[in-house]
């Protein structure tokens, strides 16, 4: 990276650390970089205004033997970032790899888009159930009729039919109908649980369901059941296929009653499902026992961090970068805020206390005999390791400790 740095060059992408990519970013911002190789990640919402030329390298991406089409949004985020500045037009470039038709057809939708016309995501079913949900959590129930109608003022006046008092009762019937509402707008505990940690509709829903099952069913013996509870839906990065078997076959055997019991299939039937897998070339199903794998795969990276492995030996063991590992600690720290806020306002008080403690060990990558001397500011993880194995294990302990000591 430095060479491609010093020559005005640079690449950006999820395995990079967060301060690697805060830098490239603020570089090309400053035009320490002119040119950057990056993926999707440097287009999510980055605000870099002196970019003046975008190149698409190909409109599909590959889902194991399956071309996925570029869409029109994820299109727009990209080509959103040239000519941003000054009012100078950008260029957006698109390279076409074949002559196939169904290529030339996507690339000559894809450059008709009209980046002023992107509409909002809050008119989206699922964003705006989320949205109002909020604010019949939040607000009195007059205030909350109010709060929408102001927020969507300037799409009332660019849009010829929009009907307000349409869309909130047609929110208002999914509400119900999901048990988050009742008598026209009273929140019930479970929507205001959902507001509260600021969950999506879907999201909330779905962790509902596993914290239920977790208060009847919880594995005290193996925190890898706490820990899934922790990992959100879309975890953002791609586990191995199952034709790595080893490190899958290692994993079913470390934490075999947790999986068969959140799966709720048996030991022989995941083991035929990776033998099935490795024969078709590791192709997954993508279907919903292969997403929950997913999540048990993060999990599994994740308690090897709080159980203070090194780094280095995290990203050998799980065929994983030292930069998606961050990424997926820093965004299940922030999602395991939200789950302990949701059971403590579901009343789950005794799981919501064991979640904040593992966001405390997340936070801090240490087994829980080092909480208390991480409470001080200064301690690092190797500081207090080789406090705790002098036998000083808390602050209180320092500050009983004589100079000589």
């Amino acid at each position: 990276m430095s060479f491609c740095i010093t020559n005005g060059i640079a690449y950006h992408n999820a395995g990079l650390l967060i301060e690697e990519r805060k830098f490239i970013e603020d570089s090309l911002r400053n035009g320490i970089i002119n040119v950057v190789v990056a993926t999707t990640t440097l287009s999510a919402g980055i605000n870099i205004t002196n970019v003046a030329t975008v190149v698409i390298h190909n409109v599909f991406r590959m889902e194991g033997s399956d071309k996925i089409p570029l869409t029109s949004a994820q299109y727009n985020q990209m080509a959103g970032r040239a000519g941003r500045m000054n009012n100078v037009p950008g260029k957006v470039f698109i390279l076409q790899h074949t002559m196939e038709s169904r290529e030339i057809l996507l690339i000559e939708e894809l450059s008709k888009s009209n980046l002023n016309q992107i509409p909002g995501h809050l008119l989206e079913n699922s964003e705006f159930d989320r949205f109002f949900l909020q604010c019949l959590t939040f607000f009195p129930i007059e205030a909350s009729e109010k709060f929408p109608a102001y927020t969507y003022e300037a799409v009332r006046q660019e849009m010829k039919y929009f009907y307000l008092d349409t869309i909130r009762k047609e929110s208002l019937v999914r509400l119900s109908q999901n048990g988050l509402v009742v008598n026209k707008g009273k929140t019930t505990r479970l929507g205001k649980a959902i507001a509260g940690a600021n969950f999506s509709i879907e999201e909330g829903l779905l962790v509902y369901e596993n914290v239920k099952k977790a208060q009847v069913s919880v594995c005290l013996s193996d925190e890898l059941h706490l820990l899934y509870l922790t990992i959100p839906k879309d975890i953002g990065y791609r586990t191995p296929p199952y034709k790595d078997d080893d490190i899958w076959i290692k994993l079913f055997n470390e934490h075999q009653h947790v999986i068969c019991e959140l799966l709720k299939i048996s030991s022989s039937e995941i083991y035929r499902r990776i033998s099935l897998s490795h024969i078709q070339g590791g192709i997954k199903e993508n279907d919903e026992i292969d997403k929950m794998l997913d999540k048990i795969y993060s999990a599994a990276i994740l308690l090897e961090v709080i159980n203070e492995k090194p780094v280095s030996e995290v990203e050998k063991m799980f065929n994983v970068d030292r930069g998606t590992i961050q990424s997926l600690q820093t965004n299940v720290s922030t999602f395991a805020g939200q789950v302990a806020k949701f059971c403590e306002l579901c009343s789950f008080q005794v799981l919501a206390a064991a979640i904040i403690k593992f966001k405390r060990r997340l936070d801090s990558s240490v087994k829980n005999e080092l909480l208390p001397l991480m409470s001080l500011p200064s301690c690092s993880q190797i500081v207090a390791r080789i406090l705790f194995n002098q036998g000083i294990e808390s602050p209180e302990d320092i500050v009983n400790y004589k100079i000589d000591g």
